[in-house]
């Protein structure tokens, strides 16, 4: 079983990152062509400036699976629901802190970009940009467990769609409004989608994760 699951994580792995180049391409090549250069570089910047908050993440998924293997092995469901409740705390914690500070960033913007360059409101773009970012984490903990049993294939499956409709419905909205907005939103309402698609699926597979009865999580283990 285990191979299978080597042999499937692999597989769509290979097939998300194949389809990803081909229609990022072909979506770049649009993209550019209709909203110009300008845009190109109002995405890049604030995709920049979003990545730069991501940090205050610091590795906390590494750490939530290299934790999560023991006990699953030891089918300790208790311990495994405490983490899972800890991990939502932390990245509830981490989409506060990006939201906090990427908020504080706004009136600096004019410093960064040429207001008068861009036809949509910059500040909306961006605070689009950041709701992208700070949603994906409210509910990103449950994908551990996926990933913990060896089930990435599914995440990825979701990836995949996700950039096969994004990467279509932002060349359809390209050519039939030319507006940069309704794109994020696209985007937005997406990400959303995929997170509680991911969400659902690991609760049906997994379904003591939904009980909210959880035990606070040993002091032990939050020292290790």
């Amino acid at each position: 079983m285990r191979i299978q699951n080597s042999l499937r994580n692999m597989i769509t792995a290979v097939m998300q990152i194949v389809v990803t180049i081909i229609l990022r391409f072909i979506d770049q090549s649009y993209f550019i062509h209709i909203l110009g250069l300008k845009y190109q570089g109002l995405n890049g910047l604030f995709s920049s400036i979003i990545g730069m908050l991501g940090i205050a993440e610091l590795g906390l998924g590494t750490a939530i699976l290299f934790n999560m293997y023991e006990y699953i092995a030891k089918r300790d469901i208790e311990t495994i629901k405490s983490l899972l409740k800890f991990y939502q705390r932390c990245y509830q914690a981490i989409a506060g802190f990006v939201i906090v500070f990427g908020l504080a960033l706004m009136p600096f913007l004019h410093v960064f970009v040429n207001m008068s360059s861009i036809n949509e409101n910059v500040y909306v773009i961006y605070l689009l940009f950041l709701a992208d970012s700070a949603f994906s984490y409210l509910l990103i903990y449950k994908q551990s467990i996926l990933i913990a049993h060896q089930k990435k294939h599914l995440i990825n499956l979701a990836d995949l769609a996700y950039t096969i409709i994004y990467n279509l419905g932002q060349i359809a909205l390209l050519i039939l409004t030319h507006n940069y907005i309704l794109i994020l939103l696209l985007v937005l309402f997406l990400r959303l989608a995929e997170n509680i698609m991911i969400s659902r699926v690991a609760d049906r597979r997994y379904p003591y994760i939904k009980d909210k009865k959880v035990q606070l999580l040993e002091k032990k283990l939050l020292e290790d």
